[in-house]
């Protein structure tokens, strides 16, 4: 906690920040891409496990499609 509130007043009251071209940055660009391919996973895996089942249906269901095809937790791979 302590961390989070001497981070924040730095950058909230010392820091002068970055220039604005940086937002065209090939290092931004590829990290805003990269969060929101991880979003788009974790969202349809999210998807893809909360419709797995039909309601009332106990046994076991392997989830296909999507990264499920690749990887088992594709949760973590959005990460």
């Amino acid at each position: 906690l302590n961390d989070g509130i001497l981070t924040g007043r730095y950058l909230g009251a010392y820091s002068f920040g970055y220039p604005t071209d940086w937002l065209l940055s090939p290092q931004f660009v590829l990290g805003v891409v990269i969060f929101f391919v991880g979003m788009i996973i974790n969202i349809h895996s999210d998807y893809t496990l909360i419709y797995l089942r039909k309601p009332g249906e106990l046994e076991y269901k392997i989830p296909r499609g999507g990264c499920f095809e690749y990887v088992s937790g594709t949760h973590f791979l959005g990460l």
